[in-house]
């Protein structure tokens, strides 16, 4: 994966993005790239990752199913996760 990632342009993000690595903001393109490829094998900081998030957050579970919007029902005081599985729900996120 990370030999294919270095094929990939990836830009800084022009919205927060937070690792599920470092589970920390991330804003430089190539630490962004090493954490995509290290989340193959490391932990989900799934914890510390929505303690970084706000009651007014928007937050996108991208990929197949909906399990993190699940976990994220049963903590308090988090936002709506929406799921970005496909382009019909992509479409159903609000946009500010």
């Amino acid at each position: 994966l990370a030999k294919f990632l270095e094929s990939i342009p990836i830009s800084a993000p022009a919205v927060r993005f937070i690792s599920s690595v470092s589970a920390q903001p991330e804003e430089d393109p190539a630490v962004i790239r090493r954490l995509l490829a290290e989340q193959l094998y490391r932990p989900v900081r799934w914890t510390e990752v929505m303690a970084q998030c706000a009651p007014d957050d928007r937050l996108i579970e991208v990929g197949p199913g909906t399990v993190l919007k699940g976990l994220a029902k049963r903590m308090e005081g988090l936002p709506e996760v929406y799921a970005a599985e496909s382009p019909e729900c992509c479409a159903q996120i609000p946009q500010e």
